[in-house]
């Protein structure tokens, strides 16, 4: 199996010389329309296991903030190992994100851009494999409000939507809107960026030390986009514009596609906050285990920084006491949810989706 022959036509593999250009996931490149600039975004994919046919159906992810594609492997590989053999998965990286592909215009940092682009992947899956297949979107985060303004233009093309830890109203008033916001107001968004230059002077073991319970394949990534000041920049420049446009919930919207959203909520999220109350409302009369899920205490927002494995994480207390327990594999947890909905509620292994 190589990148050349799993590839739909709309991707472009990628040779990276870390891993073996035929590994699963493939590293692809999406190019974007001259109404984005020709942007190129990053991409991971996950062919169908049936190797002879097209897939039918199509797992499209999008990211939180920073959003690199790269860091939900893990979970999107869960989600590929257990899906049936007609799956395919496509993690698209937001646009300027990614330090492994060039650079993007600084007019296509912000959110309407993000948006358009997912558009314009919709639309590209849909007229390369045809009307037959079906779409599944997956949003992380500010991922999730991304993925309900893509609904509301493309809502007919997409069988069912899983928002993850969604941070789709107020988000400058939840407690780390409040806390952090600050950082992203101009000129922070710059000087921070162009500091990123210093770090190539800063030996990489240093800089593990603040991430020490991180997994290795996860820093690695953090690292690379630490020392791309495009990124750097294109990231606080979004975060910046999510303060101050994500601010009602958009209560007509779900209420006209809430048969299609699934929610996972964490039981304390300090991107979400009180809005979890608002969102629980208005899903209220929807059958409860199936459309709302309600994550254990202590799984993280970040649920993506993760390892494959059970890993050792340090806690500090307040009276510096510190203690080593093993956490769970979060991305696993959050990748068996999302399969119970792909598999019990929205289709049957041998059965393709249906509107």
């Amino acid at each position: 199996m190589t990148a050349d022959s799993q590839l739909p036509p709309f991707l472009e593999p990628v040779r990276d010389s870390a891993r073996n250009s035929n590994d699963v996931p493939f590293y692809a490149v999406y190019t974007h329309s001259e109404r984005l600039g020709g942007s190129k975004a990053h991409c991971l994919w996950w062919p169908s296991k049936a190797a002879d046919s097209f897939p039918k159906i199509i797992v499209l992810f999008i990211p939180g903030n920073p959003g690199l594609a790269d860091f939900y492997e893990p979970y999107l590989t869960h989600i590929h190992n257990a899906s049936p053999d007609s799956l395919a998965i496509l993690g698209h990286s937001l646009l300027g994100h990614s330090p492994n592909v060039d650079p993007v215009s600084p007019i296509f940092f912000g959110l309407q851009a993000q948006v358009e682009g997912t558009i314009e992947v919709i639309d590209t899956i849909r007229n390369a494999l045809g009307p037959s297949i079906s779409i599944v979107l997956i949003g992380h985060s500010v991922g999730s409000w991304i993925v309900l303004q893509a609904l509301k233009e493309r809502a007919d093309e997409i069988v069912g939507s899983f928002l993850l830890f969604p941070t789709i109203s107020h988000i400058a008033r939840t407690p780390n809107g409040e806390r952090l916001s600050w950082l992203f107001r101009a000129p922070l968004p710059q000087i921070l960026s162009n500091l990123s230059r210093l770090l190539r002077f800063v030996p990489r073991r240093v800089i593990s030390l603040f991430f020490r319970d991180w997994p290795v394949e996860q820093f690695h990534i953090l690292w690379s986009f630490i020392n791309s000041p495009s990124a750097v920049l294109a990231s606080l420049t979004l975060a910046h514009e999510e303060m101050l446009t994500i601010q009602e919930l958009d209560i007509p919207l779900l209420e006209k596609i809430k048969h299609k959203l699934y929610f996972y909520l964490a039981e304390m999220d300090d991107w979400v906050g009180a809005n979890k109350d608002t969102i629980l409302r208005e899903m209220a009369d929807e059958p409860h285990s199936i459309r709302v899920k309600h994550g254990r205490h202590g799984i993280p927002h970040a649920y993506c920084i993760s390892s494959h494995n059970a890993f050792s994480c340090r806690v500090r207390f307040r009276d510096r006491f510190s203690l080593f327990f093993f956490c769970l594999d979060h991305g696993k947890e959050l990748a068996d949810q999302s399969l119970q909905w792909l598999l019990d509620d929205l289709f049957s292994i041998d059965t393709p989706i249906q509107t």
